[in-house]
């Protein structure tokens, strides 16, 4: 059986009915659960639920790795991306362990002290994006030195991170699906190339997904891309083919965990 996590404070009950309907398609059970009513509280929680099962969050909320945790007290449950929920990273940090691991992301910056802005606006330079440390928040692309002071004007500078822009004469948006080794484009015209895959590849090693979604700017004139934003709990709302993938890996799962 599959648990989906979603939150009450996020439009995500459509995304995970959506999850379930692809894994009634092939005859799996699967139930969609709050996690304010998981850690509301857990011991009752934990007696109506002991059987095992596989465990998907399709929540990005701050308390997602104390949830994981519960889940893991009972050896029969299996959690999906494990260990990211877990650490459960920044997104500053994740683009940092990929620039690290060879993936090609934007340059970016943190900076708390808000005199040093002006460094900011030196290293990146103009376009460029602020961006929230939490997944699914909030993305502001300034082009001017007024609409990067108006927009972190009374913000909590810890709380952003700071990334170069994309050409956009040069580049253009995507957004990928990867379940498994599966790899998915919500434009069904985009073609995958070798380059891609291994690239992907690549990124769900060094993170430790086996299911996550990403943002990357496809060059216009080369098999180039520029990886902005990896989410590890997607809802794959715009593929069916994704989600019926993700019913077929969680039932590979399940018929492991069963043969052991």
């Amino acid at each position: 059986m599959l648990a989906v996590i979603i939150s009450k404070t996020e439009p995500y009950l459509n995304g995970a009915t959506l999850i379930k309907e692809a894994c009634a398609s092939l005859q799996l059970n699967c139930d969609i659960l709050y996690i304010e009513d998981v850690l509301s509280d857990e011991k009752m929680f934990f007696q109506k639920h002991k059987s095992g099962r596989l465990i998907y969050f399709l929540t990005n909320v701050d308390s997602v790795p104390k949830c994981a945790n519960y889940f893991e007290y009972s050896p029969r449950n299996t959690l999906i991306n494990r260990d990211f929920l877990i650490s459960r990273k920044t997104k500053f940090s994740v683009q940092t362990r990929l620039r690290l691991a060879g993936v090609n992301v934007p340059d970016s910056l943190i900076v708390t002290d808000e005199n040093l802005f002006g460094e900011i606006l030196q290293r990146l330079r103009l376009p460029l994006y602020i961006k929230s440390q939490q997944q699914t928040s909030i993305v502001i692309r300034v082009e001017t030195e007024k609409e990067f002071h108006d927009n972190i004007l009374g913000r909590s500078a810890e709380n952003f991170y700071f990334e170069e822009s994309a050409n956009l004469e040069k580049f253009y948006l995507e957004k990928i699906y990867y379940v498994d080794g599966y790899i998915e484009s919500k434009n069904e015209e985009f073609v995958i190339t070798d380059i891609l895959r291994t690239e992907l590849k690549n990124i769900s090693n060094v993170l430790n997904l086996d299911v996550y979604s990403a943002d990357i700017f496809v060059s216009i004139n080369s098999d180039t891309y520029l990886y902005i934003d990896i989410n590890p709990s997607p809802g794959l709302f715009q593929s069916s083919e994704a989600r019926i993938h993700l019913a077929k890996y969680i039932l590979s799962k399940l018929s492991t965990a069963y043969d052991q």
